[in-house]
C-alpha cells in the first residue's frame, strides 16, 4: 500500500510514499514540491497504543512540516495538535504544507 497526499490545485499533482514514510506536498510560488521522509529510525512501532515514546516522532513530523527545531519531553501544545490532526501547516509569507501521517501515527488523529 502507499501513503499518499494530495496537492492542492493549483497546480495539483501527489505525494506518493511508501505507508511508514510521511508524505508531504509543499506549495510554494504555485510550484509543488513533494517529500517522503521515513520516520522509523525515529521511532519503531510496536503496536498501536500512546504512549511517551511518540513524542520524538511527533517532534520530528512537526520540524519537518513547519521547518522549526522542536525539543519537547511533554505534551504536545493544541497548535501542533490541530496540525497534525488536519495534516495541513500554512507557510509564514504565504504558500502552504500539505501532509499525510505515516499509517504506525495515523489511528493516533482518527
Amino acid at each position: 500500500m502507499s501513503n499518499i497526499c494530495p496537492c492542492p490545485t493549483p497546480p495539483g499533482g501527489q505525494a506518493t510514499c511508501s505507508d511508514n514514510q510521511l508524505a508531504i506536498c509543499r506549495v510554494i510560488d504555485g510550484e509543488a514540491h513533494t517529500e517522503c521522509h521515513d520516520l522509523t529510525r525515529y521511532y519503531r512501532p510496536r503496536g498501536f497504543f500512546i504512549s511517551r515514546d511518540l513524542y520524538p516522532v511527533l517532534n520530528t513530523v512537526i520540524g519537518i512540516v513547519t521547518g522549526r527545531t522542536v525539543r519537547r519531553e511533554g505534551a504536545l501544545p493544541i497548535e501542533d495538535l490541530t496540525m497534525l490532526r488536519q495534516g495541513r501547516y500554512d507557510l509564514p509569507g504565504g504558500g502552504k504544507v500539505l501532509f499525510r501521517l505515516p499509517r504506525f501515527l495515523q489511528y493516533l488523529f482518527n
